[in-house]
């Protein structure tokens, strides 16, 4: 949960799962945050000292709104809940339990988490060494090789979907915890399915590959474009879309145009990164699927390979390397 998601809303007069006991383990005490189709909850978990935990329920509001949505929303929350049980990254969170309320509605409780999300630590101006980078893109990205491994792609990787806890020098703890978006991977382009709108395509536009943003074929690349956003940014401070004009559609219009994919190479912002490195980055903003790796695992090596050079091809930074894929 990012800051402004554990906003406690205790005094919501309309929402009865405030204080009450779900499952007779999860007392909640207040709702932290909500979206298309789901509330999240603060609660404790009774049976193991009173632990925060974060509760996901269908929103309230299917309880009332069309009958037709409905099933919909139900299979997003069941399918999220069955993917992060099954998933054994560490850059998942953990979910504990899961189930129906009386009224129907699918739940489950999952690891509250404390720390900030990327996004907020984004505003906050704080910059990012390399090691501390290659400790956050590696992580994210061996998780997303591990997505795709099942047959599923995130299409919405984000900084605000992503909680980073510093431990110490060069080393974050990281977790994305929102899978509201995830999908099987299909051949069917987006454009021909049910719930592509061309004006609010599925997953975040400053973040989305120009794929997705077509409603093109959308496969784990298309993750691999939004990793190497993040990490454009993490490098820079900058976003590596800049469009001509402000706004999702000005992002949109930009993603579907033919305009350079970053809109500066990271070398202007960051001389230190070295050439190889930056080429590795930028390889995965590549407008073309195909010009990009393959494979997350394909990202991770040729972005270690990069830095291993620029090492001289050993010395500390290898040792680090070596250290942190123990860890792993």
């Amino acid at each position: 949960m990012s800051t402004e998601q554990r906003k406690i809303v205790t005094n919501d007069l309309l929402d009865t799962l405030l204080g009450k006991v779900i499952d007779g383990e999860f007392q909640v005490s207040g709702r932290v945050g909500g979206g298309s189709h789901a509330d999240v909850y603060l609660a404790r978990q009774l049976s193991l000292g009173g632990r925060p935990v974060a509760v996901k329920v269908l929103s309230r509001l299917y309880l009332t709104g069309s009958a037709r949505e409905r099933p919909r929303a139900e299979e997003t929350i069941r399918r999220e809940a069955t993917l992060l049980g099954a998933l054994r990254s560490r850059c998942f969170v953990s979910v504990h339990r899961a189930g129906e309320l009386p009224d129907g509605r699918p739940w489950f409780a999952m690891e509250y988490l404390q720390a900030p999300d990327l996004g907020e630590v984004f505003k906050s101006g704080l910059g990012f060494s390399i090691g501390e980078i290659h400790s956050i893109f590696t992580q994210l990205a061996m998780g997303l090789a591990e997505l795709h491994g099942l047959g599923y792609v995130h299409r919405d990787l984000k900084p605000a979907n992503i909680s980073v806890e510093r431990h110490a020098a060069n080393l974050y703890t990281v977790k994305v915890f929102d899978f509201g978006t995830v999908t099987a991977l299909t051949g069917t382009k987006d454009r021909t399915a049910q719930a592509f709108d061309p004006n609010s395509p599925m997953g975040t536009p400053a973040y989305m590959s120009p794929e997705q943003a077509l409603g093109g074929f959308v496969d784990g690349r298309s993750d691999l474009f939004a990793l190497a956003s993040i990490v454009y940014q993490l490098m820079t401070g900058v976003h590596a879309v800049a469009p001509r004009r402000p706004g999702v559609q000005g992002v949109l219009d930009y993603l579907r145009g033919d305009d350079a994919i970053p809109s500066a190479p990271i070398r202007s912002y960051r001389t230190e990164v070295s050439p190889r490195l930056a080429s590795v980055v930028e390889r995965n903003l590549a407008r073309d699927p195909d010009r990009r790796h393959a494979k997350a695992i394909d990202f991770v090596k040729s972005f270690d390979a990069a830095l291993f050079a620029s090492a001289g091809g050993g010395g500390l930074w290898s040792n680090f390397i070596r250290r942190f894929k123990r860890q792993d």
